[in-house]
């Protein structure tokens, strides 16, 4: 579903990459937006009801708060996975590239705490594409940046045979 709501990316300028190899896990999918590099994880979780009451997740930028259980399992692999392709973007582009972790929940409603705005890690509904072309850093990426990083993304995926 992540997939499908991250389409209308772009058309904003942004690129798509789904199911990225890595070592020994995936990426879900990796948003190259016009200022930084969105490494996002997705987790579907059945909701405990009906209703939007049953389907509100809190975010307090530490840990997600479901209607029937707490965790922070999700915002800590984010953060791992974020972590892993900046420093393989690093080895393979040559220079330091700005991978914000995001965490995607489809179907949820999502609501930040007080405190969400000072983590490293994003939570959000994919719907929710202003996330990933607003200005993260003084800086847009530079298109030959972007070739570089596209072009390690690519090299991941196995050989065709």
């Amino acid at each position: 579903m992540t997939a499908q709501l991250l389409i209308p990316l772009a058309s904003k300028g942004c690129q798509v990459f789904h199911d990225i190899p890595a070592d020994g896990f995936n990426l879900d999918h990796v948003v190259i937006g016009p200022h930084a590099v969105y490494m996002v994880e997705t987790k579907s979780r059945r909701k405990p009801g009906k209703g939007k009451q049953s389907a509100n997740v809190e975010y307090d930028g530490k840990a997600l708060r479901f209607p029937d259980h707490v965790t922070s399992k999700p915002v800590d692999q984010a953060r791992h996975e974020a972590r892993w392709l900046a420093e393989f973007l690093r080895g393979a582009a040559g220079e330091n590239v700005l991978v914000i972790p995001v965490v995607a929940l489809p179907g949820w409603y999502v609501n930040s705490g007080r405190n969400a705005h000072l983590s490293d890690v994003i939570v959000l509904n994919p719907k929710m594409h202003g996330t990933f072309t607003s200005k993260r850093s003084d800086t847009p990426l530079s298109d030959s940046l972007r070739n570089r990083i596209v072009y390690a993304l690519v090299q991941r995926y196995p050989a065709l045979p």
